[in-house]
């Protein structure tokens, strides 16, 4: 993929441009310690995905790979079909359990306790309805990062809603999503047992299932301002902040 390979000043210039249509500065911090204009883009490696050499773990709904350093998924792939939104899986019977499939470790329950983040979903709860097991898996810590409470319960449950709801409302037969916590620039950690990476951006990557369609959302990690489709940017823009070739193969007029 192009973007991952581009060397040129230019390139760099109109990624922070496309940063800027969405962000927009604040004087001072928020109470929960982050700007909107924290983000670091780091220069495109001219060769190397950055998740290249990373396991791939599969789920029974989802895939991931999984950045030790922060503990904290590179990404969340999942698929969201009409069964995943009306099944019968319930969160309730559902409780968070560290992920035996990561050999090195995950985040633990006691991690989070006192920390004044939420335990946030990256492949969405309400997206796992499909049958219990589906749903006990959505709270396995390799699915999870800290989100301040003001964006997980805020605009970002908005547009978790407004992704499930092309599947929900018929528009689509299935949407193909990569979310989760942008680890650039990470400085600051939660943790009792483990030290886990407190993101200050995180995405979401939606293509449509016949490909007629592809964007990002790339929101900062506090309260969200209206209208939300601010924080949208293209596939393009969004791998190459995130170093990540997301949707290998998308022509390239649906990534920009």
């Amino acid at each position: 993929m192009s973007t991952i390979r581009l060397k040129s000043t230019i390139t760099i210039l109109l990624i922070s441009s496309a940063l800027l249509s969405f962000c927009k500065k604040s004087e001072s911090e928020t109470n929960e310690g982050q700007s909107n204009n924290e983000l670091i883009i780091n220069e495109p490696n001219a060769e190397a995905d950055a998740t290249e050499g990373v396991e791939l773990i599969h789920r029974a709904d989802y895939e991931f790979k999984y950045n030790e350093k922060f503990e904290l998924p590179y990404y969340v792939k999942y698929t969201i079909n009409q069964i995943d939104v009306s099944g019968k899986g319930d969160r309730e019977g559902s409780k968070w359990e560290a992920d035996s499939l990561v050999t090195t470790g995950t985040a633990v329950d006691k991690d989070y306790v006192g920390s004044g983040y939420d335990r946030g979903h990256l492949k969405p709860a309400a997206a796992s309805k499909t049958n219990q097991e589906h749903m006990n898996q959505s709270h396995l810590f390799s699915n999870c990062s800290p989100q301040a409470p003001s964006f997980n319960r805020g605009g970002w449950r908005v547009i978790e809603s407004d992704v499930r709801g092309i599947v929900a409302n018929k528009e689509q037969d299935s949407v193909i999503i990569y979310t989760g916590p942008v680890l650039n620039n990470i400085t600051e950690f939660i943790g009792n047992e483990n030290q886990i990476g407190i993101p200050k951006y995180h995405f979401k990557a939606v293509l449509y299932g016949d490909s007629s369609k592809a964007y990002a959302y790339l929101c900062p990690n506090k309260k969200l301002e209206k209208p939300y489709s601010n924080y949208i940017i293209s596939i393009d823009s969004l791998e190459s902040i995130i170093n990540i070739d997301l949707y290998q193969g998308l022509h390239k007029s649906i990534e920009e």
